[in-house]
């Protein structure tokens, strides 16, 4: 076979999608900046990604891409050119368009969800003051009146 025809059969099998991966184009739309509330950082937690395959955009949306040290800082910028190398790693098929910001500022925020008591006295604590000071204001306004 010559050139030619390599070329005619390798674009006859691309146009078919057999023996030849199709490329994906896969829109990716950074944030400005996010917070997220456990150690590891998900795509999906810093960019919207949208493409015409779903089980694709479920495995790149899956993608790990930073974990925050127990001890280190709370914060970090990604770049969005890491995100694509990270994606185009898993998915060497894709071809990703850059849609958004170009640097995305993270910062991790640790939520102690195991208040409980605290929460209520500092609630009824208000609610009191709130209370009192109202019927106080009312009963000081009729005295001048």
């Amino acid at each position: 076979m010559d050139n030619l025809g390599k070329y005619v059969y390798a674009e006859q099998k691309r146009q078919e999608g057999t023996g030849y991966m199709k490329q994906q184009t896969v829109y990716l739309k950074c944030d400005r900046s996010a917070e997220v509330q456990a150690q590891d950082v998900f795509l999906k937690d810093v960019a919207e990604i949208r493409c015409q395959d779903p089980v694709l955009q479920a495995k790149l949306k899956a993608i790990k891409i930073y974990h925050f040290p127990k001890d280190g800082e709370k914060r970090c910028v990604i770049s969005c050119l890491k995100l694509v190398s990270l994606m185009e790693e898993i998915c060497p098929e894709i071809d990703v368009q850059v849609v958004g910001e170009t640097d995305v500022l993270v910062e991790w925020i640790c939520v102690n969800r195991h208040k409980g008591w605290q929460q209520w006295i500092k609630a009824a604590f208000v609610c009191l003051i709130s209370f009192f000071g109202t019927a106080y204001t009312i009963m000081a306004y009729d005295n001048d009146v």
